[in-house]
C-alpha cells in the first residue's frame, strides 16, 4: 500500500501533470498534506481514493484500491480466524 500512496501524492501534488515537481509544487503540496486543517486533509484523502477525478469515490475506485492491498495479507488474516479454540494458550484459552 505504501507505494500506491507515494503514487497518488505524487500525481495530486503535480499539478501540471509534466510528470515532475516544480519547487512551488512540492511546497505547496507538502505544505498542504502537513499544515491544513483536519477538514483540507479529508479533501486530499478524498483525492487520493477518487481516481477518475469525478468527484465521486464510486465502486470502480474501491475496486482500484484493493488491487494495490497484497492478498496474503487478507488470507493472513483470515487464518487467525479459523484457528482452533485453545490454540492461543498453553492451559486451553483461545477463541
Amino acid at each position: 500500500m505504501p507505494g500506491f500512496i507515494s503514487e497518488r501524492l505524487f500525481d495530486l501534488f503535480d499539478l501540471d501533470k509534466d510528470t515532475y515537481l516544480s519547487r512551488a509544487e512540492f511546497v505547496r503540496g507538502t505544505s498542504r498534506l502537513f499544515n491544513s486543517s483536519f477538514v483540507e486533509n479529508l479533501k486530499l484523502v478524498f483525492a487520493m481514493f477518487d481516481f477518475d477525478s469525478d468527484g465521486l469515490v464510486t465502486k470502480e475506485d474501491i475496486r482500484c484500491l484493493l488491487s494495490y492491498v497484497p492478498m496474503s495479507e487478507i488470507l493472513g488474516d483470515m487464518n487467525l480466524t479459523m484457528r482452533k479454540e485453545g490454540q492461543y494458550t498453553k492451559n486451553g484459552g483461545g477463541l
